[in-house]
């Protein structure tokens, strides 16, 4: 549903918001797990990188005058607020070798290890 919305949204922020129901999939499954460590390090990384994105996304509206309107702008942003939100984008994505891709490997891991024991 919300990749859906996320595809139709025409709000920059909005758009931002909805890739986070995208991550309640493997937070759910984080707080099965009974490996604290591996729940406050995924959600450490998410609130850092979506923290990222937002900062990055406002940089953009305000450049472009408030216009937070999609079909009006075209994004110009400098080197670096293209750069940053790359990188914080790769890293939500599950990109490999970020830390986004090592928090969900983990999770997924721990996830499949415990219900492989639980079913012995």
């Amino acid at each position: 549903m919300a990749r859906v919305l996320r595809c139709y949204a025409m709000d920059l922020k909005k758009v931002i918001a909805y890739s986070t129901c995208s991550q309640l999939r493997y937070m759910v499954v984080a707080v099965r797990l009974t490996h604290y460590s591996v729940r406050l390090f995924h959600l450490l990384n998410h609130r850092v990188f979506k923290a990222l994105l937002f900062f990055r996304a406002r940089v953009v509206i305000h450049r472009l005058a408030d216009e937070q309107d999609l079909r009006r702008t075209s994004l110009r942003a400098s080197r670096t607020v293209s750069t940053l939100l790359l990188i914080a984008t790769l890293s939500l994505v599950r990109f490999p070798f970020t830390a986004g891709f090592a928090s969900k490997e983990l999770i997924l891991d721990h996830s499949y290890r415990e219900t492989t024991l639980m079913a012995l």
